[in-house]
């Protein structure tokens, strides 16, 4: 009987363990938690959440030129768009996806405004390496 309680304590201790670093909802810290339920849809902080994971100890790129739709040449006067891309290591915006808007237009100027945009790469360590995230872009309507 001895015996088979050495093993289920240590059964139990690595069952518990695995089901803490699981990062369901009721792992994360109650802050973490309360600002992924105050983003609003449209906000940038909700956009943000779109974004796909980046490898760790990785320093994010620095924009260098990048300008945002102009409104006067978009119809409509308000709105928001969320786009997911990729800055590559050469420091170009890459594979943009529309992942969130409200404004088809603004959505499509963005996409073809970011083909423009410029970046200091990131890194991790020397190495130049791609960077995941979400650009946002509202008009002040």
């Amino acid at each position: 009987m001895r015996n088979h309680r050495s093993l289920t304590l240590p059964f139990v201790l690595a069952v518990t363990l695995t089901a803490c670093a699981s990062g369901s909802p009721g792992s994360q810290p109650a802050a973490q938690q309360a600002s992924a339920g105050d983003a609003k849809a449209g906000s940038e902080a909700a956009c943000r959440r779109q974004a796909e994971p980046n490898i760790t100890g990785v320093t994010p790129p620095r924009l260098i030129t990048g300008e945002q739709p102009d409104p006067a040449q978009l119809a409509a006067k308000s709105g928001y768009a969320c786009v997911r891309v990729t800055i590559n290591a050469s420091g170009s915006v890459v594979d943009p996806k529309v992942v969130q808007t409200d404004n088809d237009e603004l959505a499509r100027a963005f996409v073809r405004a970011l083909g423009d945009w410029k970046y200091e790469p990131a890194t991790r360590g020397t190495a130049k390496v791609p960077y995941h995230t979400v650009l946002f872009a509202r008009l002040p309507g």
